[in-house]
């Protein structure tokens, strides 16, 4: 019941991005390049694929976090696309194994706990037909020229807050 809303990401070790559609309309679309506290609370290095699965994760959780106004209190189909097994498979089972996940997992555990409704559909897309997340991942890349996707010139880019330590709610609970 509700509006379709589809959370589509997509990491590299240098950045992340994703895109947003609500009823099959592309609605907006946000880049991150990864930082250095990023990589202190995650305990994983940037610039090297070892970080891979941590970097998917964060992708997803930025994203729904950002988005979160959309599905967070209302009545949607939330699906959220990615192209990585272990990104679906902790927003489904919120428990994961490594240091990095498992930090991603609590702060995903404590968004899905505190929403009214919870994602619905898990999709796996391979990741050739991941093209607009995956160039928008692609944005702090080094050696890469980024050119946003013709289908984004007309829509809102959105900017998440800085993930300052506040801004991981499993290090300060309540």
């Amino acid at each position: 019941h509700g509006s379709k809303v589809m959370i589509t990401t997509d990491a590299v070790p240098w950045g992340f991005g994703g895109y947003l559609l609500i009823d099959f309309v592309i609605t907006g679309y946000s880049i991150c390049k990864l930082t250095k506290l990023d990589q202190e609370i995650l305990e994983t290095l940037a610039g090297h694929s070892d970080g891979q699965q941590v970097w998917e994760c964060l992708a997803t959780l930025v994203a729904m976090r950002l988005w979160r106004p959309y599905w967070h209190n209302r009545r949607v189909r939330l699906s959220v696309r990615a192209d990585n097994i272990t990104t679906l498979t902790l927003l489904r089972k919120l428990r994961v194994k490594g240091t990095g996940l498992t930090r991603i997992a609590q702060e995903m555990a404590l968004d899905v706990a505190t929403s009214t409704f919870e994602p619905d559909v898990c999709v796996h897309t391979p990741g050739v037909q991941n093209v607009i997340a995956d160039i928008l991942s692609r944005a702090f890349q080094p050696g890469v020229h980024f050119k946003l996707p013709r289908v984004l010139h007309n829509v809102q880019e959105f900017f998440p807050p800085p993930r300052t330590r506040q801004w991981w709610r499993s290090l300060h609970p309540l």
